[in-house]
């Protein structure tokens, strides 16, 4: 499950090299281009297929060239084969960066040129990559690397004059981290064809009707899931599934809902509990998004005044957190209950009936079995798709 599409903040963070800069919310981009010797190429086996967001950004990518005067690339199946293996290693492992600090793939300690050669890519020694985290479109990932000086040299051909280095061919692939809702892009440049560059293919990956292998068509989530999937928003796991009884620990819920809403804390969102474990300045999660949502409303902290991150989110947690976010970036979007109306679980918490009511007044419980569930059982990702369905027919 990821963020929504719709974007409240388009700035972004950028680290180039050991250096950390940070330009605003939600989107994180790390730019790498390396020129070294040459060394021998490991064949590599497997291959790569694009998703629709993928294939869209090659065509935005080399309509931005040719408004530039810049050539366009071609799609290389053995790049893209290495930018699927290092977004899919991130995504697993929860890392960013130019190195593989974990893989399934690749020695630890592994740089880009190192992935592309084990890959087989004949010209590693002269290659580029843009990474990126947060941006689920092709069009927010283009978007946020012209904006940023460095990577929008790189995707125009870096150096001037004789010391320009010119791409031939692209690889490209972003990968899920369906925990925290996190995409992670990868695009790996080249000046060589491989054998494996040329069109793309006709019909991406996700163009049919999404569908995973734990959602039958007769389950009551089933079309909630399907559009959210097909539009984005909500996305499964590697092995095809979706994990419709998967619960979301509050940590993790706290980190979708800041996301969903476009935002992204920064260093000065301090985290005022305790229990709550520092990430440092090398990273937001868990302490600022906690810290951010807290100083607005939207998630609270327990009478003991601990957290409880390492939790399962209930459903009413999850549902107050929606309510209190939607309500602060656009208060009257929700209309108040009439007095008349009770809510589906009566007065079962001073803190979260309230809530409960407002979510259900406006639509948002539609399509939930209320009556069968408990407000203070552990919500999974299934009910939390139905709610951000409903949510989008507001």
């Amino acid at each position: 499950m990821r963020a929504t599409k719709s974007h409240r903040a388009t700035l972004t963070s950028l680290r180039v090299g050991r250096n950390l800069r940070w330009l605003g919310p939600f989107l994180g981009l790390l730019l790498l281009a390396v020129l070294l010797g040459s060394v021998p190429p490991v064949p590599a086996h497997a291959a790569v297929g694009y998703d629709s967001q993928e294939l869209a950004f090659l065509e935005l990518i080399n309509q931005y060239r040719a408004e530039q005067g810049r050539a366009p690339l071609a799609l290389s199946g053995q790049l893209s084969l290495t930018a699927e293996r290092h977004s899919s290693d991130m995504a697993k492992y929860g890392f960013f960066s130019h190195v593989s600090e974990q893989s399934d793939y690749y020695p630890v300690g592994s740089h880009s040129w190192d992935r592309m050669r084990l890959d087989g890519y004949d010209a590693a020694h002269t290659t580029g990559e843009n990474l990126g985290a947060g941006m689920a479109e092709a069009a927010s990932a283009l978007s946020a690397w012209k904006g940023s000086p460095t990577h929008n040299s790189n995707m125009l051909d870096p150096g001037e004059g004789s010391n320009r280095t010119v791409w031939r061919v692209i690889g490209i692939a972003r990968a899920l981290d369906p925990s925290t809702g996190v995409w992670y892009w990868t695009t790996e440049f080249g000046t060589a064809p491989d054998g494996s560059d040329g069109q793309p293919p006709a019909t991406p990956d996700d163009a049919a009707n999404p569908s995973f292998t734990d959602v039958p068509a007769t389950h009551p989530y089933a079309p909630a899931v399907a559009q959210l999937a097909e539009r984005n928003v909500v996305d499964g796991y590697t092995d095809g599934s979706f994990g419709l009884n998967d619960p979301l620990l509050r940590q993790q819920f706290t980190k979708l809902a800041v996301n969903a809403l476009g935002y992204t804390p920064s260093e000065a969102d301090r985290c005022v509990f305790p229990d709550v474990d520092s990430s440092g300045p090398a990273s937001l999660y868990p302490d600022n998004y906690i810290g951010f949502a807290w100083s607005r409303g939207i998630v609270e902290g327990n009478p003991n005044g601990l957290f409880a991150p390492l939790e399962p989110v209930s459903r009413a947690q999850a549902i107050s957190m929606v309510v209190r976010a939607v309500s602060w970036v656009e208060p009257g979007r929700l209309a108040p209950p009439s007095v008349a109306f009770n809510g589906p679980w009566g007065e079962f918490s001073p803190i979260h009936s309230g809530n409960v009511r407002i979510a259900a007044y406006n639509g948002l419980l539609q399509g939930l079995p209320l009556a069968q569930l408990d407000p203070w059982g552990r919500m999974p990702r299934g009910e939390i798709a139905q709610i951000l369905f409903n949510l989008s027919q507001l």
